[in-house]
C-alpha cells in the first residue's frame, strides 16, 4: 500500500511538472479558447430559452377570447402574435389613418326623403280646391332647348310653390320621361322649374274673391333642391301634382264611360 501511494504521488508530480513546463502563450491561448467555448454555450442556451419564452407568450395571447380570429389559420405562432399586437395598437388609436375612438363616431346623415307616390300626390292636388294652379316643367341641363311643360302643382295657401316643386321633383321628372321619351332620357340631368305668370284681376264673385285671368307674360323660375332645407315637416301632405294626360300609359287621364275626356 505504501508503494501504491508513493507511485500515485510520483505520477501527480510528473503531470504537474509537465504542465508547468508549457510555454505561457500556449497556456493563455488554451484559456481563451476554453472561455470562448463556455461563452458560446451560454449564449446559445440563452437564445433558445428566450425563443421558447416568446413562443409561449405569443401562444398565450392567441388563445385569449379577445384576440381569437378563425380566419388566421396559417402562418405560425409568430405571425398570429404579430397580428394580435397590430390589432392592439389600432385599438389604442394607432394606425388606420389615426382613427381610434374618433373614427367610431359617424357623422349624422341627412334624413332620407320618403318616396312619393304619383296617385297619392294626384289625390292631394285634387283636394286643394281653392289654391292656384302653377305650371311646372323640366329642362335638360346644359341644353339650349326650351322648357318642357310637364303638368301642374298646388300648395296649401299658395305658400310653398318652390318647395312643392322640389319635393315632387322625382315624379315630375318621371312623368317628363313618359311624355317626352325622345327629348328626356333616363341618363339626362334635368332642372326643375315653375312658370311665374302675370295675372290680372277681372271681377269679384259672390264670395268676394277676385277672379284672375292668366296672361301670356311670365318666365320660368328654376327651383333648387336646397329649398327643402326649410321645408315644414309633413309638407308632402299639403302639396299635390297633376301631370299632363298621357294616353299611352294612362297616367293622369280622365275617363268617362271608357273614353278619355278632358277634366
Amino acid at each position: 500500500q505504501r508503494q501504491r501511494i508513493t507511485s500515485t504521488v510520483y505520477h501527480h508530480n510528473i503531470v504537474r511538472k509537465e504542465t508547468s513546463s508549457l510555454p505561457l502563450p500556449l497556456l493563455s491561448s488554451l484559456l481563451i479558447i476554453t472561455m470562448l467555448v463556455s461563452f458560446r454555450s451560454l449564449t446559445l442556451s440563452g437564445v433558445l430559452l428566450l425563443s421558447i419564452g416568446t413562443r409561449i407568450e405569443g401562444f398565450s395571447s392567441i388563445i385569449t377570447p379577445s384576440s381569437f380570429s378563425p380566419t388566421s389559420s396559417s402562418g405560425g405562432l409568430s405571425t398570429l402574435s404579430s397580428s394580435s399586437s397590430s390589432l392592439s395598437m389600432m385599438a389604442g388609436g394607432f394606425g388606420g389613418g389615426g382613427g381610434g375612438m374618433g373614427a367610431s363616431s359617424k357623422k349624422k346623415k341627412a334624413k332620407k326623403e320618403t318616396k312619393l307616390k304619383p296617385k297619392a300626390q294626384w289625390d292631394r292636388y285634387a283636394a286643394l280646391k281653392k289654391e292656384s294652379i302653377v305650371r311646372v316643367g323640366v329642362k335638360i341641363v346644359g341644353s339650349d332647348d326650351d322648357w318642357l311643360d310637364v303638368g301642374r302643382i298646388k300648395s296649401k295657401g299658395n305658400a310653398n310653390t318652390d318647395i312643392a316643386v322640389a319635393r315632387q321633383r322625382a315624379i315630375i321628372a318621371d312623368h317628363a320621361r313618359r311624355l317626352f321619351p325622345l327629348q328626356v332620357s333616363p341618363k339626362d340631368m334635368v332642372q326643375w322649374g315653375y312658370w311665374k305668370e302675370e295675372v290680372a284681376a277681372t271681377s269679384e264673385d259672390s264670395d268676394g274673391d277676385a277672379d284672375k285671368e292668366s296672361t301670356d307674360n311670365g318666365e320660368w323660375i328654376v327651383v333648387e333642391k336646397s329649398v327643402l332645407t326649410d321645408a315644414p315637416k309633413g309638407i308632402e301632405k299639403e302639396i299635390g301634382f297633376e301631370g299632363r294626360p298621357d294616353p299611352a300609359t294612362g297616367f293622369y287621364c280622365h275617363y268617362s264611360e271608357g273614353r278619355l275626356v278632358a277634366e
